[in-house]
C-alpha cells in the first residue's frame, strides 16, 4: 500500500511532461489498473499476501494484472492450486472502495488537496476522516448538536512527511449545520478551534480559500484564509478565518446586506465555490440564478440565468474559465465566465430567417431522470460527474470545443449525454467529490455509505499554456505564484508549487517579450515588441503606466 501510494505521487509529478507521448497512455492505464487492484483488495492483500495471484486472476481479462496472471499460468510459473474463474465479468468493476460508519445520510464528501484523505459529513452530526486509498477510518468527531450540512478542508501551510511522501498539511476543516453555526476543527487533535455565528437560518454550504495579499501596514504579502458560507436566510457571508470577522454579507435581510450594488439572492443559497485565484466567489440558489461576487469588495459582478428550477450546486473549473451548475430540473450546465451573464437574449438570424435565443451556457448535460443534487468538474477538465435523487452517478465527457462555443453564439442547444452510469447507492446521492488527480470520484448519500469509484481521468491537470512562445517568467515575492508572458500578447498567473493555471491578467495584440513582478506582488510589467513598457495592476487587470522607449524592442526588464 505504501509503495503504490508513493508510486502514484511519483507518476503525478512526471505526468505533465510525459502526458503528450504515446507511450504515456499505455503506462497510465497500467498504473490505474494496479492502483485499483491494491485499493479494492487492500485488506486481503494485507492479511493474506498469498492470495495475490488468485485476486489478480479474478480481474476482467482486459485488466493489466489479469493478463500478467494468465501469462504466469501459461508458463507454469505459479506454484500451488488456484481456481480458474470461467464466467468472470468482462469489464472492470469501477467501484474501488465502500466505507460505512455514519448512522444517517451523508451530506458532503471532500478530498484533501493531495488526494490521500477523504472527509465526510453526515446528518448524524459527525465528520469522519478516511484514508482514501485503503478506506481505513482515521478519526471521527461529533462536531455539532444538529445535522451537519457541509464541510470543507482548510489548506495548510507547507507540507509534512507521510510514509515517505511530502503531502499538503490539510489538517483543519470547517463545518456548517442546521444549528446555524460554522465551526473550525483541528483534525489531528479533534479540538474545536473557533466557532462562527452570523446567519439566522441553516448554513447550507461552506467553502474555504487561501490567498496571498499585500498588507499596506506591514508593506509585505500576508497569507489570508477566507471562509464563504451560504444559508437558508438568503445570504452569503465571507469571513476572515483567523479573526472570525464577517467581511461581507451579500443578500439576506436588508439591514445586514453589505453588498453595494445588489440585493442578492431571492431564495436560499445552496452552494458556494471560490475561483482558483480566490478573487471571485460563485453562489447558487433556489431562486434559479448563479451569481459571481468580488471577494474583496462584496460587489456582484454578474448573474447567470438558464435553469428552470433551483440550483443545487456550483463548481468553478480549475482554469477559472467555466462554472458548472446542477439543478433540481435534472440538468447540469457549463457557463463561460467571460460572458456577461444576465437574462437570455434573442437576435434575428438572417441565414435561418428566424429569431433565436442567445444562450449563456456553453453546454447542458442531460440524461438524468430525477433531481441532480450535486455536480463536479474534474481538475483535468475532461469529466463531469453528477449525483442524483434516484441513487445513480453519471459521468459525462466535458471537453469544450470551438464548435460548442460557436453553436452557443448561434443559439444552438448543445446537449451532452452521459457516457457511464454507476449504480450502487440505495437512496439519493447528495454529494460528489473528484480527487485532484482526476482518477477517482467519491459519492455519498442517504444510505450513509461513502463510495470511491474509478473515474478514469488522465491525472494531468489542464495547463492552459501560452498559444505561442513563452518569453518571460517571474516569480512572485514568496514564490507561491509565477507570472509569465507569451508572444501572443497574454500575461498569465500560475501556482508556483503545483504549476496549475490561476488566471489571465491581460491580453493584447502586441507581442510580449519579457515580464517582471514587483516586490509587492501587486503589479506586473511587460516589455512589448513595439518599444512600449506597460505596468499592470494584477488584481484589477488595468494599465497603470505606459512608457514608450526609443528602442525598437524591449527585450528585458526588472524592478528595483
Amino acid at each position: 500500500h505504501d509503495l503504490i501510494q508513493n508510486f502514484v505521487f511519483a507518476v503525478q509529478a512526471k505526468a505533465p511532461e510525459a502526458a503528450r507521448t504515446r507511450k504515456w497512455g499505455a503506462t497510465h492505464k497500467k498504473i490505474q489498473d494496479i492502483h485499483r487492484f491494491v485499493a479494492q483488495n487492500f485488506e486481503q492483500l494485507t492479511t493474506h499476501a498469498g492470495k495475490c495471484f488468485q485476486l489478480a486472476a479474478n480481474n476482467a481479462d482486459t485488466a493489466t494484472l489479469a493478463k500478467v496472471a494468465l501469462e504466469h499460468w501459461q508458463r507454469n510459473t505459479i506454484r500451488g492450486a488456484w481456481i480458474n474463474y470461467l464466467n468472470k465479468p468482462s469489464e472492470l468493476n469501477p467501484l474501488i472502495l465502500a466505507m460505512s460508519g455514519h448512522r444517517a445520510p451523508v451530506t458532503k464528501v471532500t478530498f484533501t488537496s493531495d488526494g490521500l484523505r477523504l472527509l465526510s459529513a453526515s446528518e448524524d452530526a459527525s465528520i469522519r476522516l478516511w484514508d482514501a486509498f485503503s478506506g481505513e477510518l482515521i478519526g471521527a468527531i461529533q462536531a455539532h448538536l444538529l445535522p451537519i450540512l457541509s464541510v470543507a478542508f482548510v489548506q495548510g501551510e507547507g507540507g509534512q512527511n507521510v510514509r515517505g511522501v511530502i503531502t499538503s498539511s490539510d489538517w483543519m476543516a470547517v463545518t456548517s449545520g442546521r444549528d446555524k453555526y460554522i465551526k473550525l476543527w483541528d483534525l489531528e487533535s479533534s479540538r474545536e478551534l473557533r466557532s462562527y455565528r452570523g446567519h439566522v437560518g441553516r448554513v447550507k454550504c461552506v467553502a474555504t480559500k487561501v490567498r496571498s495579499e499585500y498588507d499596506e501596514e506591514q508593506e509585505d504579502l500576508v497569507r489570508k484564509t477566507y471562509i464563504a458560507t451560504g444559508s437558508w436566510d438568503r445570504s452569503c457571508m465571507i469571513w476572515d478565518l483567523d479573526t472570525g470577522e464577517v467581511l461581507h454579507v451579500m443578500g439576506g435581510p436588508t439591514h445586514v446586506n453589505t453588498s453595494p450594488n445588489s440585493e442578492g439572492h431571492a431564495n436560499a443559497v445552496t452552494d458556494v465555490s471560490f475561483s482558483p485565484d480566490g478573487s471571485v466567489l460563485c453562489t447558487g440558489s433556489d431562486d434559479e440564478t448563479i451569481r459571481l461576487w468580488n471577494v474583496l469588495t462584496g460587489e456582484e459582478i454578474k448573474c447567470y440565468k438558464g435553469h428552470d428550477q433551483g440550483i443545487t450546486s456550483v463548481d468553478y473549473a480549475s482554469n477559472g474559465e467555466f462554472i458548472l451548475s446542477a439543478s433540481v430540473d435534472g440538468t447540469l450546465k457549463l457557463w463561460d465566465t467571460s460572458e456577461p451573464g444576465g437574462d437570455t437574449k434573442s437576435f434575428f438570424d438572417s441565414e435561418r430567417n428566424q429569431w433565436v435565443k442567445l444562450r449563456s451556457e456553453v453546454a447542458t448535460f442531460v440524461g438524468n431522470i430525477d433531481r441532480v443534487y450535486d455536480g463536479r468538474l474534474s481538475t483535468d477538465m475532461r469529466s463531469v460527474v453528477s449525483g442524483c435523487r434516484d441513487g445513480t452517478v453519471r459521468i459525462y465527457s466535458a471537453e469544450v470545443t470551438a464548435g460548442m462555443r460557436e453553436d452557443r453564439r448561434k443559439g444552438v442547444f448543445v446537449a451532452i449525454s452521459p457516457r457511464i452510469t454507476l449504480y450502487g447507492h440505495i437512496g439519493a446521492v447528495h454529494s460528489v467529490a473528484i480527487s485532484p488527480d482526476s482518477w477517482r470520484v467519491s459519492t455519498a448519500g442517504d444510505d450513509g455509505c461513502v463510495r470511491i469509484w474509478d473515474l478514469g481521468g488522465t491525472g494531468t491537470p489542464e495547463k492552459q499554456g501560452h498559444s505561442e512562445a513563452c518569453l518571460g517568467i517571474s516569480y512572485f515575492p514568496y514564490g507561491d505564484k509565477v507570472l509569465t508572458c507569451g508572444e501572443e500578447g497574454t500575461l498569465k498567473i500560475w501556482d508556483g508549487k503545483e504549476g496549475l493555471f490561476e488566471k489571465q491578467v491581460i491580453q493584447r495584440e502586441e507581442r510580449f517579450l519579457a515580464c517582471a513582478c514587483d516586490p509587492s506582488g501587486q503589479r506586473g510589467a511587460v516589455a512589448c515588441d513595439d518599444g512600449v513598457l506597460r505596468i499592470y495592476s494584477i488584481d484589477r487587470a488595468q494599465v497603470l503606466v505606459t512608457q514608450r522607449h526609443s528602442l525598437k524592442k524591449l527585450l528585458c526588464l526588472c524592478f528595483s
